[in-house]
């Protein structure tokens, strides 16, 4: 999954020197003990970095210390997170000389990390900080690694969930399969790079939140399905039409009121002071062409019909054609351009998109609104889909098996006018919004 990729890569970057800058004001690591061969190297470091073993950087057997009587953490394996945390369960207690000798021993500042398999593929280890009595015991089935001075065990964390560490242990597991663990031998021989420790904590403060940027990525991602992205367009929507969505600048003159204004008791909600309520009547020149049923053809002139108006696109699988007579026939009741917004009166209610074609006409249902200079239609098309608009509509249509809307009423109903320059704004503004809303949507529905 994309976001499993981008976790790996941002701890990759970590690992190799990539993710924070190298200062010259931090001196250089000392080699400790034998580097590891360079056919053991799996890729470049900075160079003030050392390859160094592991275990040359943990403590050999670290001892746990607490009275017999008190109560420690009990850590079983499922208290443990997996994935790319630091979470563990540290509220269960035991008495310290009831589980002793029966569990493994760590206490705060320890990294746990489970050997045995699915656990150590899923990226079960953490860093206990909290523990009751700061001492805790868990699964036997944990590695309990504590660093000497030169490591940071917040490095070590991420350093352990990296996808070379994984794979690296993954290559010398042993045991049957279900029981296969990865030998303390092997892990304390795995090679680590190791930055100055000052980068390590610059490393580890840079890591936290980007992590928790694509955790809130990954709930949006997980969640951008369904009524949840319908919300989520509507809420832009409303801000949009709500004038909260693009700052107002000073330097924009008001708008002046077309037509009678609302009376105050009519004003569904509040608008920036530069904005004024107006009637589509006021703002767009109507072409209908209802009443009169269109002669087909096989080809000709498109036929835009109200099962090609979509909310916010036209649907173009369904083709239908006038001939060019016939067009030229219906050019006294109103020509229809590319870019005019295309409003559907009835099955279904209330569709609206802008025209992409430079010639066609439009079917029996659907009404083109042609801006008199004041509506911008590509900020208009939105604001004819929002829900504020979209109640209006079905308070006003006609109908019990087909709810429709005439003409007349459509005209008398009011939208904010903003600025011309913030019309260009919020049209912007909302594009780009959905489009990456739509594109996570694409990625989510890819990798089911």
């Amino acid at each position: 999954m994309v976001f499993q990729e981008l976790r790996n890569k941002l701890l990759q970057k970590a690992i190799t020197g990539q993710l924070v800058p190298q200062l010259d004001s931090e001196p250089a690591v000392e080699q400790l003990g034998p580097a590891p061969k360079p056919e053991e190297v799996p890729f470049a470091i900075p160079e003030k970095w050392k390859w160094v073993r592991l275990g040359q950087l943990l403590v050999k057997s670290p001892k746990v210390v607490l009275d017999d009587e008190q109560e420690a953490s009990f850590v079983p394996m499922e208290s443990v997170a997996a994935g790319f945390c630091n979470k563990v369960a540290l509220t269960e207690s035991r008495c310290w000389r009831e589980v002793k000798k029966k569990y493994t021993n760590f206490a705060d500042g320890d990294v746990i990390i489970a050997k045995i398999s699915p656990c150590f593929q899923n990226r079960k280890s953490a860093l206990i900080q909290g523990a009751i009595n700061g001492v805790a015991c868990g699964s036997s089935e944990f590695f309990v690694l504590r660093c000497l001075p030169q490591l940071l065990n917040e490095y070590l964390l991420w350093f352990v969930k990296s996808a070379y560490v994984i794979q690296y242990g993954v290559n010398s597991f042993k045991g049957s399969v279900g029981q296969q663990r990865v030998g303390r031998s092997h892990l304390y021989d795995i090679p680590l790079p190791l930055p100055p420790l000052a980068e390590q904590k610059r490393i580890v403060a840079k890591l936290k939140p980007l992590l928790e940027e694509l955790d809130a990525m990954e709930r949006a991602y997980t969640e951008l399905s369904g009524p949840m992205y319908a919300h989520f367009k509507d809420l832009i929507l409303q801000k949009a039409i709500s004038g909260k969505l693009v700052p107002q600048l000073d330097s924009e003159p008001a708008v002046e009121q077309l037509g009678p204004a609302p009376k105050a008791e009519e004003v569904p909600f509040a608008i920036p002071e530069k904005w004024k309520w107006v009637a589509l009547e006021d703002l767009f020149q109507f072409v209908d062409y209802r009443g009169k049923t269109p002669i087909k053809s096989a080809s000709g002139v498109r036929l835009i019909t109200s099962s090609n108006v979509r909310k916010g696109y036209l649907d173009h699988t369904r083709c239908e054609y006038i001939s060019i007579d016939e067009y030229q026939s219906r050019q006294s009741r109103g020509v229809s351009h590319k870019g005019d917004i295309l409003f559907t009166t009835e099955a279904p209610l209330g569709n609206v998109a802008l025209a992409d074609l430079d010639v066609f006409s439009v079917g029996q249902r659907v009404i083109t609104l042609k801006s008199k200079g004041l509506a911008l239609n590509e900020c208009f098309v939105w604001f004819l889909l929002s829900n504020y608009f979209q109640t209006e509509i079905l308070k006003q249509a006609t109908g019990s098996t087909v709810q429709g809307i005439k003409a007349a009423r459509l005209k008398k109903l009011v939208l904010p006018l903003p600025p011309i320059e913030e019309q260009k704004r919020i049209a912007a503004r909302i594009n780009k919004l959905f489009a990456e809303a739509d594109k996570l949507l694409a990625l989510k529905e890819l990798s089911l």
